[in-house]
């Protein structure tokens, strides 16, 4: 599993183009982190890379709860790969 970066396209094997990836929601947990490697590993079996999304706190229940849905939502956007961010976060401007 690795934290966000670089671009990846849904074409994997093509010229020029990158692997799929997924991202894994982390709780801060021993049966979180448990559940992540374990996602993890069946992604990469399947060929899909693993890309962690940690929360502040022990999950993104508290951090919504506590921080806010802009703490929360800027802390994910920089955990996202640029191009997701844009899609996703900032309703699809560049």
């Amino acid at each position: 599993m690795r934290s966000a970066g670089g671009e990846r396209d849904l074409r994997a094997g093509q010229p020029g183009a990158s692997r799929a990836h997924v991202y894994v929601a982390v709780d801060a947990d021993r049966a979180g982190m448990t559940a992540a490697e374990v996602l993890t590993a069946r992604a990469l079996d399947a060929g899909i890379e693993a890309i962690a999304l940690c929360p502040r706190l022990e999950d993104f229940n508290e951090d919504l709860r506590l921080l806010g849905k802009a703490q929360l939502r800027g802390a994910v956007r920089h955990q996202l790969l640029p191009e997701d961010a844009a899609r996703f976060v900032d309703g699809g401007k560049a």
